[in-house]
């Protein structure tokens, strides 16, 4: 049965010593001990602790892991689940470059929603808002993955949030914050003959990054001013089908993308990513 104690001993100076010590079995049967300055504080415990027993959920301190142990357990699961490895190598970084570094040792058992709370304070002083909304979101996900496991019953960082009131953004601007539509055209008229159509295909496209690099001849039709969007490619040359299936992408009229001759030229890197390079002949 869980009891509040009170334990006194003379320190080496001679002086008594008071603590209020909680003790209680777990679910499992095994007894454990944990001190207090104050007899309310020891029974607040308990009471929580009791409540964490009867749900099979209670991991003492002791055998309590720490945050960067549930963290591999986090990633280890994305390995299984086949993320993407793009999205595999954001969450290592943020694990070893934010969470480890400056909770890593923690353990779960010791976290609380004020320690996660000067955590993201600390990110917020060196990080973007963006990066330390991304970062909390990855420590929500591992506390979610403890949970799964059974190592913690709750989320305590889930009342921890990053301001993200759209007052407090600033509007993006032509020219600053991505090229106007003159900066594009002098991109186009000043680029090399070899890289001009993949230019004029990502402007006036609005295609992404990994669905250009998945791109090919097939999915060009120069009489309709059309691009099939079907597949996409990873930097590692990984070939999925686009989140956006059977989206097409339209060149507006005047766009010289499609008045260009084309011929196709091996420029495959050696990770083979991207099945075609967009290379013409230019006038």
């Amino acid at each position: 049965m869980a009891s509040v104690y009170k334990r006194t001993w003379l320190g080496r100076d001679g002086k008594e010593r008071v603590r209020f010590v909680a003790a209680h079995r777990d679910q499992h049967g095994r007894r454990h001990n944990k001190g207090f300055k104050a007899r309310k504080d020891a029974k607040a415990f308990l009471v929580l602790t009791e409540g964490e027993i009867v749900r099979g959920v209670h991991t003492p301190e002791s055998s309590s892991i720490t945050v960067d142990e549930a963290a591999r357990l986090w990633l280890k699961r994305g390995e299984l689940e086949q993320l993407e490895r793009s999205t595999l190598k954001q969450y290592r970084n943020h694990v070893e470059r934010h969470i480890a570094p400056l909770i890593g040792s923690v353990k779960l058992a010791g976290l609380s929603t004020p320690l996660v709370q000067r955590f993201r304070d600390g990110l917020l002083e060196t990080c973007s808002l963006a990066l330390t909304r991304k970062v909390l979101t990855s420590l929500k996900s591992i506390l979610n993955e403890a949970m799964r496991h059974g190592f913690t019953d709750r989320n305590i960082a889930l009342p921890v949030t990053v301001n993200s009131k759209s007052r407090n953004r600033s509007r993006t601007v032509a020219g600053q914050d991505f090229p106007s539509a003159a900066e594009i055209d002098l991109l186009v008229q000043h680029a090399a003959p070899h890289f001009r159509p993949l230019l004029v295909t990502a402007a006036f496209t609005g295609m992404r990054a990994s669905e250009l690099r998945g791109l090919t001849w097939a999915a060009v039709d120069f009489e309709q001013r059309m691009v099939h969007v079907r597949q996409r490619a990873d930097l590692w040359g990984r070939y999925r089908q686009s989140e956006i299936g059977g989206r097409r992408a339209l060149y507006p009229d005047g766009a010289d993308g499609c008045q260009c001759a084309p011929r196709v030229v091996d420029r495959r890197p050696k990770s083979n990513c991207g099945a075609l390079k967009l290379v013409a002949n230019c006038k």
